[in-house]
């Protein structure tokens, strides 16, 4: 669950922590494997530093999660939620080609995110 608070910018958004984890690990996949993932080709409007950004952003929401925390509120600026929708956009295509992602694209492909207006 991925849910636009304040559509300002920075975006406020609310994320549950099953589709933190998701982002995280197609995020993480993309970082570890950039020339595999073919990611910054695909998505040139996507720069890697914006990209290491919204995955530091991502990263640090995770850990600073409770275990009880079903929730969380993570702030992104336009860059980074591109980046976001990216990630997301990646997993639906690619996610069942990728042996580290295949068993999470169904999950990846039930994550609804919004598309910000900003």
């Amino acid at each position: 669950m991925i849910k636009i608070i304040e559509n300002d910018n920075p975006i406020k958004l609310e994320i549950g922590r099953d589709s933190l984890y998701l982002a995280t690990a197609i995020a993480t996949y993309i970082e570890n494997n950039p020339m595999e993932s073919d990611f910054f080709c695909m998505r040139p409007d996507i720069e890697e530093n914006i990209f290491a950004v919204a995955l530091g952003v991502l990263r640090q929401a995770r850990s600073s999660m409770n275990k009880h925390d079903t929730i969380g509120f993570i702030y992104l600026d336009k860059g980074q939620y591109c980046v976001l929708e990216a990630i997301f956009w990646f997993g639906r295509n690619f996610g069942d080609n990728v042996a580290e992602l295949e068993e999470l694209h169904d999950d990846i492909w039930n994550v609804d995110i919004p598309l910000s207006k900003i």
